[in-house]
Formats: structure tokens, C-alpha cells, sequence
């Protein structure tokens, strides 16, 4: 058996791990509100409570979200060995929040604010689903991250940035045409032009022009723009 516990200045919560095998189900036990906060996110980032002791550790001590609430976990039970605190999850396995202040559809603050509204809200809904509610973010540029193999099979690898903006709702196809137009009528990058008119941001520009999706599904970002 595995026992985890977050404290916190509010309260304080176990995570215990049972049953056989290299992984295992976690439950959290502590008040409703915090360990459904909690729970959101680690199924977020690993699809379920099931997971590899030692890597839901890892998530726990490096979660920037779980840090903003909770102190430091405490091993009270279980062999982890050795725990390198230094290894990080590749982009596809960070929780949704962290993927999109990476493309800049939100800042860190915006993200803050939002995990705070969704903490009384996360026993009815997962986090995706309370983005899709409040109505901040495109519906597209969501279901890219929980989706992408959708995103995949409709071509998306081989889309030019402005189509893969259009495909996301983060622009309107009348506003391509009007940048695809200038940047004929004066020159420029298309990205340029966009950022300019104060349609995407340059963050926004360059992660989608370097973002693609591999075979199997997930997402990545490449060295340089494709």
C-alpha cells in the first residue's frame, strides 16, 4: 500500500494506493471540494486515478497548480526508490491548463482565475468540459488538446497556419481573407500580418506554427515551425 499526504494551510489530503501490479487505483480522502480539485487534475494528466506510484508523486511534487494549494507530498508509505525530481513530461502529457498558457490562448493569471471558479464546479464537471461552458476559449482549440486525433485525420500536419487558425475558431475566415489580402497588397508573413492587426498573439503564432500531431494521436511541438 501506497499513502501520500498534501497538506495544506486550509487542510489536508491522502491519497492511498491499492491492489497489485506496477499500477495502481488511488483514492483521495479530505474534504470534497479539495480532493475533487486534486483528482481533476491528476486524471487530466495521466487519463485516471490508476498510475505508477512513483509518477503520481512526481506529479504531485511538480503540478504548479497543486503547488499554488498544497505544500510539499509526504511518502508515509510505499518504496518510490529513487524519484528524479528533474524529469519533466513532454508536452503532450501536461495537464490541459499548462497547454494552453503555452499556446497563448491563456495566461498564467487567466488559468489561476479559472482553476479558482471551476474548484466548486469540479464534481459536476471535468476541467474541459467547464472550458467549454465559459465560453473564454475557441471550442476548437479545446477539442485539439483532448482530440487531436480528430485534428490529425482531418489534415491538420499539412494545413497552412491560417487554415489551422480558421479550423480552431481562433480566427474568422473573413479576417484571413482581409491579412491573405495585405500581405499581397504590402508583403510580409502572413503570421505578421495577423499579429499586427491584433488577430492572435505572437505567442499564438509561433506554437501553432510549430505544432503537430503524430500518428498515434498526440501532440507535439517541433524544433521549428512546420
Amino acid at each position: 500500500m501506497y499513502r501520500f499526504l498534501l497538506p495544506g494551510p486550509r487542510c489536508q489530503l491522502e491519497l492511498v494506493g491499492l491492489g497489485v501490479g506496477r499500477e495502481l487505483s488511488f483514492q483521495i480522502l479530505g474534504p470534497s471540494t479539495e480532493a475533487s480539485f486534486v483528482e481533476e487534475l491528476i486524471c487530466q494528466h495521466f487519463g485516471s486515478l490508476r498510475v505508477l506510484p512513483k509518477s503520481l508523486f512526481l506529479f504531485l511534487v511538480q503540478d504548479p497548480w497543486i503547488g499554488e494549494f498544497f505544500q510539499a507530498p509526504e511518502l508515509v508509505s510505499g518504496d518510490l526508490e529513487a524519484i528524479d525530481i528533474s524529469l519533466m513530461p513532454c508536452f503532450s502529457d501536461q495537464p490541459l491548463g499548462l497547454k494552453l498558457v503555452e499556446a497563448g490562448v491563456l495566461d498564467k493569471n487567466e488559468l489561476d482565475q479559472l482553476l479558482l471558479q471551476y474548484q466548486s464546479l469540479s464534481t459536476q464537471f471535468r476541467f474541459g468540459e467547464f472550458l467549454r461552458l465559459n465560453h473564454r476559449i475557441p471550442h476548437g482549440v479545446i477539442r485539439f488538446f483532448l482530440e487531436p486525433d480528430f485534428f490529425q485525420r482531418q489534415g491538420f500536419n499539412q494545413m497552412p497556419l491560417g487554415q489551422r487558425l480558421c479550423s480552431l475558431g481562433l480566427i474568422e475566415n473573413r479576417d484571413l481573407i482581409s491579412a491573405c489580402q495585405q500581405e499581397q497588397d504590402i508583403g510580409g508573413a502572413l503570421a505578421e500580418t495577423l499579429i499586427n492587426r491584433g488577430f492572435i498573439s505572437p505567442v499564438t503564432a509561433n506554437f501553432f506554427q510549430a505544432v503537430y500531431v503524430d500518428e498515434t494521436g498526440r501532440v507535439h511541438l517541433s524544433e521549428s515551425p512546420v
